[in-house]
């Protein structure tokens, strides 16, 4: 099935309609059965199917608050992070606040500034255990 295609069946069934209306409710179920009738052509079986939702939905699992917390966790004003993902200000409160959706970009700093959390605490927790005075063998400081 087309993108496009897909797109404007999404749009048209995103649209109000009459509910009492007969002619409307089966033009909604008509458009159900032709997506339900391209699924079961493009995914032979439902783990494949499974599958290639779960990619889909990775870029959704993350949301506004993370990349608030992400953002004050590496001291960054609202500003600094708009300059960094080349947006505006507004956009990034806007994602901040759940009323515009993540761009990849944005998923990406959350996902770094994650990486970035474990790697700082792996390293704190590698100088905690050495006692001061002590250098670990093979280390180019010995």
């Amino acid at each position: 099935m087309d993108t496009l295609l897909i797109k404007r069946y999404y749009d048209f069934l995103n649209q109000k309609y009459d509910k009492s209306n007969p002619k409307e409710v089966l033009k909604r179920i008509l458009v159900i059965e032709k997506i339900e009738e391209e699924l079961r052509k493009q995914f032979k079986s439902k783990k494949k199917f499974e599958n290639k939702m779960n990619k889909v939905l990775q870029e959704f699992q993350y949301d506004g608050n993370d990349l608030k917390r992400a953002r004050k966790k590496d001291d960054k004003t609202q500003d600094e992070l708009a300059r960094d993902l080349n947006v505006s200000k507004p956009f990034i409160s806007s994602m901040e606040n759940n009323k515009k959706s993540l761009t990849k970009d944005a998923i990406q700093y959350i996902e770094d500034s994650v990486k970035r959390k474990r790697s700082i605490k792996s390293c704190y927790a590698f100088t905690v255990k050495m006692p001061m005075g002590i250098v670990p063998k093979g280390s180019k400081w010995v």
